[in-house]
This record gives C-alpha cells, structure tokens and sequence, in this order.
C-alpha cells in the first residue's frame, strides 16, 4: 500500500512512518497542506493520513481540494477531540465530505 503522512510533527511523522514501514508500506511524508496538496494531484495513494492542525492551509482544506481533483482510493483525516467543522471520512472510492 502506497502512503502518504501529512503531519507537521516531526516525532509523530517519523513514528507513523516507521510503524508504516515495517508493516510493509511505501512511506511518503510531507510537512504541509500546500504540498500535500501537490503531492495528490500528481501521485495516487491508497491512504493518507492527514492532520488537520497544519502550519499553512488546514486539513480540511487539502481533503476538500483532493475530493475535487478527482476520485481517490481512501482518505483519513486526524480530527480534534471535538470537531466542528467538515470532516473527511474513510471511503473505498474517494473522499468523502459529511
């Protein structure tokens, strides 16, 4: 499976991508929704595991715009303790706004 982290921690991201890896996934990690953003317009992941507190544009934001780009295999978003505005959910197909 093809993965790509999107988190600004650099501990956290490098324990994901670690554990990721030694279950046998490809490991692609970005620090920013901006190139996360890029990242899934030129390349397909089977998953991606997206902060949504990111420094630059929000996690929310880079779900969204990756649902408009097109239909994409699954998407995860990891939401607050509360959350109160729109949410990715998983999905066999794309992203999917609720």
């Amino acid at each position: 499976m093809h993965v790509l982290v999107v988190e600004d921690d650099a501990l956290l991201a490098e324990g994901l991508m670690s554990a990721l890896t030694r279950a046998g996934h490809a490991v692609d990690r970005t620090p920013s929704g901006k190139s996360a953003d890029a990242l899934l317009r030129r390349k397909e992941y089977d998953l991606v595991v997206l902060d949504v507190g990111l420094p630059d544009i929000d996690g929310f934001e880079v779900c969204a715009g990756s649902a408009s780009a097109g239909p994409r295999p699954a998407s995860w978003c990891s939401p607050p303790a509360t959350l109160s505005r729109t949410a990715c959910t998983v999905s066999t197909s794309a992203p999917t706004i609720t």
